[in-house]
């Protein structure tokens, strides 16, 4: 169940910090339960969808890592352009249907419409989302010592941060 449930759970919290940081006053846990219940429907499809093209991309970069299908250079051209087109759209997905009522094909179209007018940000974003995987990377053993902190706060943290720069960026199509 909680698989199925990450992209709803996502996308409330990032409706709940997106409230938090416009009032200052939000009541969370009433917030985040509103925001979980009226997102439900329309987020679970978006996050099976995108956990299905996650993990397409995750076996492509399997496939040329640990075959010799990655001896082809072609092979490796696609997907390094396939990934430069996704990576940086995935950061805007989940809090644009937390800030916007969309369907998921326009949730999809414009979080990649985004991610391109907005690259530096999208960079950012992508670089904040990355953090917690390139600590697992390049020292693991920092990560699991300090895996408590990433649960408890670290994720929090992260979205906090995407939330601010996000915010700014979404300004900017929203009428007044």
């Amino acid at each position: 169940l909680p698989l199925f449930t990450i992209g709803t759970s996502t996308t409330a919290m990032y409706q709940c910090l997106i409230e938090r940081h416009r009032e200052k006053s939000v009541n969370v846990f009433q917030a985040f339960s509103a925001a979980y219940r009226s997102n439900f429907k329309r987020t679970t499809p978006l996050f099976l969808l995108t956990a299905l093209i996650g993990c397409l991309l995750a076996f492509d970069v399997y496939l040329i890592l640990y075959t010799q299908v990655g001896e082809n250079i072609f092979v490796l051209l696609a997907l390094l352009f396939v990934l430069f087109q996704i990576l940086p759209a995935s950061g805007y997905v989940f809090p644009l249907q937390a800030y916007f009522e969309c369907s998921i094909g326009q949730t999809l179209k414009n979080a990649w419409k985004m991610s391109f007018v907005h690259f530096p940000t999208s960079l950012c974003v992508l670089a904040l989302n990355m953090l917690p995987l390139a600590l697992l990377l390049f020292a693991p053993a920092f990560f699991i010592k300090s895996i408590m902190v990433w649960i408890l706060g670290g994720v929090a943290a992260i979205a906090y941060l995407n939330t601010v720069l996000l915010t700014r960026v979404f300004k900017k199509y929203t009428p007044n």
